[in-house]
């Protein structure tokens, strides 16, 4: 009897694996095609809702290195069942072994998080695991250990230190295209104009006669119009002629294609570290990158005496107004412009 009830017993176990199997296979998804068809959905996803192009690229190289990190150090190649265990295992492996900065990890958790949240959107997944998580954790990132206040605001420098700069990069000259890079960083300086804006800056959005140009569309810019000065116009001027007249960008290679990312930071940060501004493997107040260029243009305004209106300050920048009043309040360039001409200091 018993001989039987066992036999029973195991013709029913096998029969459940057999259904458990075939379950799994009907519901099994082939991870890696559609980890592939994920990622390409998202970066479709983020170009539609209007990112940057940098930004799609950074959120695109970001996921990758996460979707590796799963693979490798948890075997899990499904992007869907993410856990909060694994959400603080990457946390610690990014902070204390990879030791990024918390802008950066800032960084992997919004991706991670915007990720996820296309994934809700498709109802690929009920819920997003990461919300609750950044909620509880990223709110408490410290910058690491032996960090001061101090070494996590940015560097400002003196008038004659930016003229220092604009010099070194000028001696450049016989590497790179004759003054570019001096042209590139005395531009950033008195306009306050940022790396992308600068990048897709064509020669016809240039005004020599009027001293301005006309900055393409940005999502972080309201004002397209942006002033400079004599001593910009004077570097304009010298680099200009070396450009490849058949090609529309302003800031070229030396074979006349539109500068990239990286050696548009470099024209910045070569020079800034030959003469001891920027320690690349430094805190923030330790390096100079375009985005100091920014600071330098909005605290001279703001130092000037008397110092410029803030909202005049805002405009110039391009920052949106986002005060409902400013709706109403037409302001006027051709009063801006004079207040950015006292205002703004000579550096020769």
């Amino acid at each position: 009897m018993n001989l039987i009830i066992t036999y029973k017993n195991a013709l029913f176990d096998a029969g459940s694996q057999r259904q458990a199997v075939a379950t799994s296979k009907n519901h099994m998804i082939p991870t890696q095609p559609v980890t592939e068809d994920l990622l390409s959905g998202y970066l479709l996803d983020c170009k539609t809702r209007g990112m940057q192009s940098h930004t799609c690229e950074t959120y695109t190289s970001n996921l990758k290195y996460f979707l590796k990190y799963l693979s490798e150090h948890h075997h899990e190649s499904n992007p869907t069942k993410i856990t909060e265990d694994i959400l603080k295992a990457f946390l610690v492996h990014i902070r204390d072994e990879k030791r990024y900065s918390k802008s950066t990890i800032n960084g992997y958790f919004a991706c991670i998080f915007g990720f996820h949240e296309f994934l809700l959107y498709r109802k690929i997944i009920t819920h997003n695991p990461v919300a609750p998580f950044r909620k509880r954790y990223m709110s408490l990132l410290k910058y690491r250990k032996g960090d001061t206040k101090e070494g996590c605001s940015r560097q400002f420098i003196s008038i004659e230190d930016m003229a220092r700069l604009i010099k070194a990069a000028e001696k450049k000259r016989h590497i790179v295209m004759p003054y570019r890079d001096a042209c590139i960083n005395i531009m950033l300086a008195k306009t306050g104009i940022r790396r992308t804006e600068a990048i897709n800056l064509d020669i016809t959005d240039v005004d020599l006669e009027k001293k301005q140009l006309t900055i393409k569309p940005h999502p972080k810019r309201q004002n397209c119009l942006a002033f400079f000065d004599d001593e910009v116009k004077h570097y304009l001027e010298l680099y200009l002629p070396h450009r490849h007249p058949d090609k529309p960008a302003l800031f070229q290679t030396r074979f006349g294609y539109r500068l990239d990312r990286t050696h548009f930071l470099q024209a910045i940060t070569f020079p800034a570290k030959s003469i001891g501004l920027h320690n690349p493997n430094g805190k923030l107040n330790q390096k100079f990158t375009p985005h100091n260029h920014r600071h330098w243009y909005t605290s001279v305004l703001r130092g000037a005496t008397p110092p410029v209106d803030a909202v005049h300050i805002k405009w110039l920048r391009g920052d949106v107004l986002s005060e409902a009043w400013n709706i109403y309040d037409h302001i006027d360039p051709g009063k801006i412009r004079k207040e950015y001409d006292r205002a703004m200091p000579r550096l020769f």
